[in-house]
């Protein structure tokens, strides 16, 4: 039974941390990739396509096992399972960070906007936008 337990000396050596960082900044990357460069990539919008995207997104988060067993050789199959775990973890860290970056972004865009267009009010004698 003591083949079983997953170790924590397997999960958080160097090798793993690498790997999860691979996988989390594949992820990330990908938000800010120059996708329109590859011919048909791209919907209207600039955007990659779905299925690209969904296969890209995959494609990083199983990289991250392939990776933990390329340098843990003898690992058990649930050290593999919690791995794939953190990993599914990482890669979804990856694709939500961008979103609340993009989204603070925009916030502060609109704040910026809002205080130019509410100085102008106020030049023109208006207290109010409203």
């Amino acid at each position: 039974m003591e083949f079983l337990m997953v170790t924590w000396q397997q999960i958080c050596n160097l090798s793993s941390g690498v790997s999860l960082g691979i996988v989390f900044l594949a992820v990330f990357g990908g938000h800010w990739f120059w996708w329109h460069v590859i011919p048909g990539a791209t919907d209207e919008n600039g955007e990659l396509k779905s299925v690209l995207r969904y296969v890209y997104g995959c494609s990083c988060i199983f990289l991250g096992p392939f990776l933990f067993a390329c340098f843990n050789p003898l690992a058990s199959a649930p050290t593999a399972v919690v791995f794939m775990g953190l990993s599914i973890i990482a890669g979804g860290a990856g694709a939500v960070l961008p979103r609340c970056v993009k989204a603070i972004a925009e916030w502060q865009r609109l704040q910026t906007e809002n205080a130019k267009l509410q100085k102008i009010a106020d030049s023109n004698g208006k207290t109010d936008l409203g």
